[in-house]
């Protein structure tokens, strides 16, 4: 998935790609040589949304402290980001960052191993690399913590109750992201079910390892194998609908919805709301997608969590200004690739509902 980060919000609600700033990461900048490229960077795609706002929030950060970047657009082809790579390492650069298209591509991985030998610090970004003997910084919210906290929101709202109906969606089948994203989540609602607050209603995968807190990689491939949806708002729609079709009576009524990103949790509560067996639902998300934000304001959609691009971004320049200075980054994390953990920074992920939206937007506003 590329990213799943917010349209950054002002004052006045969530801002457009036009309006996105970002403001230097350090008060007073070392002097570089302007002229001279020093840093690139590789993302995804250059016509979606995510990464059009990133592109711009690189430049303006990096311009602001002097340094010359490049950046380049793939096309979700791995060759082609390949290719990228191979050209920057031509043309000098001493920092690459990379938001990979597939993180455990073998040719992508190639080409940073390449850049790793000339002596490239390399910063992994939002999507992160596999392998961490790779990487040098990764900057990005732990896709693992992001479920956790969709989980206890829900454990939350659950109260002392018992017997809630729990359905469970993620994201695409064949990303390691939505398998993070569910670890997350099942750490914290497996003794929620256990002890029968929560009751499974729409995968027997899930239901299989209902006892069991910490699942293997096939377990997880298994239960998302059920509930995936390819991060498609479409697909999951079509699955909530088949699930609601041949749910038990009593898993109906009052329910509870597991969505990791905002939007299959709008295509989600679309289904749900529309059935009149459905009396109320709890329902989470992630990215702050203004579209989501209008659904929690109008009640339709229960939280969302905002992974701040641009506290991102400037952890991002902070950290290759380090590296440009020969210096060691404050990198006070941890993050785990899917292989092991590299040092990253710890930002906030707060979380938006509809009782705290202005606050939340107020104080989180960090493109100000």
């Amino acid at each position: 998935m590329g990213g799943g980060a917010a349209l950054t919000p002002t004052a006045a609600g969530p801002a457009t790609a036009s309006t996105v700033s970002a403001a230097a990461p350090t008060a007073s900048a070392p002097v570089f040589d302007k002229d001279k490229l020093l840093v690139g960077i590789v993302l995804p795609s250059e016509n979606e949304t995510y990464d059009k706002e990133l592109t711009e929030l690189f430049q303006n950060s990096f311009s602001s402290n002097g340094i010359k970047i490049e950046i380049s657009g793939d096309n979700k082809d791995e060759k082609y980001q390949y290719l990228s790579i191979m050209s920057l390492l031509d043309k000098g650069i001493k920092v690459l960052v990379i938001d990979p298209i597939d993180n455990q591509s073998t040719s992508i991985s190639d080409a940073v191993s390449q850049a790793r030998k000339l002596g490239v610090k390399i910063i992994s970004f939002d999507n992160l690399l596999y392998d961490d003997t790779l990487v040098d910084a990764a900057i990005g919210f732990d896709p693992v913590q992001i479920g956790k906290i969709q989980g206890d929101y829900l454990v939350q709202k659950a109260g002392q109750r018992k017997g809630i109906p729990l359905y469970l969606y993620a994201g695409s089948k064949i990303d390691i992201g939505a398998e993070k994203y569910f670890q997350g989540a099942w750490s914290v609602l497996q003794p929620k079910i256990a002890d029968g607050t929560f009751v499974v209603a729409n995968s027997t995968a899930a239901v299989e390892v209902s006892g069991m807190n910490s699942l293997s990689n096939e377990n997880i491939k298994a239960v998302i194998n059920q509930i995936g949806s390819d991060w498609i708002g479409e697909e999951a729609a079509k699955l909530a609908e088949a699930n609601l079709s041949s749910a038990n009576p009593k898993m109906k009524g009052d329910v509870f919805i597991l969505s990791p990103y905002d939007n299959l949790s709008r295509s989600l509560a679309d289904v749900f709301s529309s059935d009149k067996t459905i009396t109320s639902y709890v329902i989470t998300g992630m990215g702050s997608h203004s579209a989501s934000l209008e659904y929690i304001k109008a009640g339709k959609q229960s939280m969302t969590i905002y992974p701040d691009d641009c506290l991102y971004v400037r952890d991002v320049v902070s950290t290759a200004i380090s590296f440009l200075k020969g210096e060691t980054p404050n990198l006070p994390g941890k993050v785990y690739t899917g292989k092991g953990y590299v040092p990253s920074t710890e930002p906030k992920i707060p979380i938006i509902t509809k009782e705290n939206y202005n606050e939340a937007f107020n104080n989180s506003n960090s493109c100000k």
